[in-house]
């Protein structure tokens, strides 16, 4: 490292300005026209006596002025010297910053002391070190990286005060949010020395090392302030932490019906070096239901399932509990969910037959009622009556190949959706392009997901398929079997989520919210018309699947992560459990990734410490003891000012002395030269 730096270097470009006396010198000096006169050689030895004084006098006065610009210039970009000599000087001023991990894998207990505790009690320490004249910023490290003054502080004891107050939150670690606030901060810090100091507990998923490009803008701005700033990545926890965490609760099937038998799965990590037991819990409105144990392999996950029923119809709060460990706040898991009695769809069908496998909703009806014991009960209308039918008595709502849609009918079905239903749009060879379009996706409503184009069909002997790798659900992969003769090519409005596509990536399947419902729009009618999807066993699940999405839009929004915004303003999604919103459940979780206490691979840790010229101390406790030692340099902007001051002075004196003698000999001297 060079023992000299610059605050701002930019300002070293003023020493162009150097160049100004020059120029000044050069263009002021007088030229002269020889007149023979022969009295001349009496008074040449007295003339260039004269002319070394006055030459003299002026390359004196010019490197004043030189020395007096490069003196401003270098004082403006600030340098900083750091030598042997200036370590025996004493402290420099140093700025602080400290990033604290305050993610909940932290409150992870080795003994009888967390490892927020250790960060405390380390950050606090590396405030002590700190003298008058030196700041303070504090970064807080969980997935919404924030400072806490928007400044470098200057007051610490007050800083330190906030810190005693901090408490571990339950949220994921976020260490690059936490280098991208650093890096908005650094123009701020006016002290010779800058350190960094990342407190963590060492988890490598706090890292996402994977953002290679992320943490390349990063390091850009780090390489590139000057002095370039010390940073220190502190791991206080240890490298084995065991932790058993439930990752995952869901129901199968997703429509529960009150009196049936559903299946609840809950997903149960084990994040530790060896094979342990758990027993889980299950809670339903707060009552025990049921308990069962398992054993989990190391590294492993086990499936824990329950087979429950929901009496009555309605708001269901489900808990699955596993113990208490290390970690105890991911042992805890939340579900929200309603049972229902029966789940009717109405499907308006464009083209009614006698044989009900020829119309647009045979198929349909028949997979989604395949015995009178199904929760789903499909019931068949003509479209031409449907802008007098009361929509009210139905939770999904299907256009099976509907020819028109008017103004009318089209402000009905945005009430329907935006009430907290579910609209599935299924065009064919009946559906009038520039209607649906004018009616439904233009005219600022959008309940249309994405705007009819043209109709393609395939070659006879090649045939679409759906692309094995674009359906949003696992279960549904055999849709890749089924040919697709003719379809809609299909333009995506803004905010719609492409769910299936076809092979030659044409949507297949688009989704967009509306109010508190979703609208589901189809390529082609769910009829044998275009394509042999009906005959495949695969169309009964996938009919299922889109109803259930359809049907149960607002659940996904009552089962949610710490965080993420709630359903109503009203609710608070700070911290994980079951809450009441608007006479439903709403379920807040821990983000589960946070439970996998890994550390920092060294693979990892190189990464980091090339973004970043970081080093990882070994022996974090002996660190504050010893970093004073180390915080030396002296900025000489303060000593240049003085000088150019100085010199401005003397510059003024020695102007103001020779042009006095000068004169009084120019007065008495005889006229011998003739100016050009």
């Amino acid at each position: 490292m060079s023992p000299i730096s610059f605050l701002n270097p930019l300002m070293l470009a003023g020493l162009a300005a150097i160049a100004a006396p020059i120029i000044l010198h050069l263009l002021n000096r007088q030229r002269f026209r020889i007149v023979p006169w022969g009295a001349m050689m009496f008074l040449r030895q007295s003339l260039a006596k004269a002319t070394r004084r006055l030459r003299f006098q002026h390359w004196l006065l010019m490197l004043v002025r030189i020395f007096i610009l490069a003196f401003l210039a270098l004082a403006l970009a600030r340098p900083l010297v750091k030598t042997a000599f200036t370590a025996y000087l004493g402290h420099s001023r140093t700025d602080l910053v400290l990033v604290l991990d305050n993610s909940f894998s932290t409150t992870h207990t080795s003994g009888e002391t967390s490892d927020f505790e250790n960060i405390r009690r380390t950050a606090l320490s590396l405030i002590d070190t700190l003298r008058q004249g030196d700041t303070v910023s504090v970064i807080i490290a969980s997935d919404t990286a924030r400072p806490l003054s928007s400044d470098p502080s200057f007051e610490l004891q007050r800083t330190k005060q906030a810190i005693v107050q901090l408490q571990p939150q339950p949220r994921p670690a976020n260490m690059l949010r936490a280098a991208e606030e650093i890096a908005v901060l650094l123009p701020k810090l006016r002290n010779p020395n800058h350190e960094v100091y990342f407190i963590t507990d060492g988890a490598a998923r706090g890292w996402s090392t994977d953002r290679t490009g992320d943490w390349e803008r990063v390091a850009a701005v780090f390489a590139k302030r000057q002095p370039k700033p010390t940073v220190r990545v502190l791991t206080v926890a240890a490298a084995d932490r065991p932790n058993f965490a439930i990752v995952d609760l869901n129901v199968q099937p997703r429509i529960v019906a009150a009196s049936s038998t559903a299946r609840l799965t809950a997903r149960v990590a084990n994040h530790s070096s060896a094979a342990g037991d758990i027993s889980a819990t299950l809670s339903i409105d707060g009552i025990q239901k049921a308990a069962k144990d398992a054993h989990i392999e190391a590294g492993d996950t086990a499936a824990v399932t329950f087979n429950i029923q929901f009496p009555e119809p309605g708001p269901h709060r489900v808990a699955l509990d596993i113990g208490a460990d290390a970690l105890p706040l991911d042992n805890r898991r939340y579900l929200a969910l309603d049972a229902v009695e029966t789940l009717p769809v109405l499907i308006a069908d464009g083209s009614p037959s006698p044989n009900a496998f020829r119309s647009g909703s045979g198929f349909l009806a028949a997979a989604l009622q395949p015995s009178d014991e199904g929760v789903v009960k499909p019931v068949v209308m003509d479209a031409h009556a449907l802008a007098s039918a009361d929509l009210s008595r139905y939770r999904v709502l299907v256009l099976a190949n509907v020819a028109r849609v008017d103004r009318a009918l089209a402000e009905k079905l945005e009430q329907f959706v935006a009430s907290g239903r579910g609209l599935l749009v299924a065009p064919g060879s009946l559906a009038e392009a520039a209607d649906y379009n004018h009616a439904l996706f233009q005219e600022g409503r959008y309940l249309l997901p994405a705007k009819l184009l043209s109709v393609v069909r395939a070659q006879p002997n090649a045939p679409n398929r759906v692309s094995a790798n674009a359906t949003w659900r696992p279960e549904l992969a055999e849709l890749t079997q089924a040919q697709v003769q003719s379809w809609w090519r299909l333009n995506p409005g803004a905010g719609t989520f492409t769910l299936a596509t076809l092979a030659n990536g044409d949507p297949l399947l688009i989704s967009r919210r509306l109010g508190d419902g979703r609208v589901l729009q189809t390529a082609l009618p769910l009829d044998n018309s275009w394509s042999d999807l009906p005959i495949h066993p695969v169309f009964v699940p996938l009919v299922h699947e889109m109803i259930y999405e359809l049907a149960i839009p607002t659940q996904a929004s009552r089962n949610l992560l710490v965080g993420e915004p709630p359903p109503a303003s009203d609710i608070k999604t700070d911290e994980p459990g079951v809450f009441a919103s608007a006479g439903r459940a709403l379920a807040v979780n821990l983000d589960a990734t946070e439970s996998d206490l890994m550390p920092i691979s060294p693979t990892q840790r190189d990464s980091i410490a090339r973004w970043l010229d970081a080093t990882f101390p070994d022996n974090w406790r002996e660190l504050p003891s010893r970093i004073s030692k180390e915080r030396f340099g002296m900025q000489l902007w303060r000593e240049l000012v003085a000088l150019a001051l100085l010199l401005a002075v003397v510059e003024t004196l020695l102007t103001s002395l020779w042009s006095a003698r000068r004169a009084p000999s120019e007065a008495a001297a005889p006229k011998m030269v003739m100016n050009r």
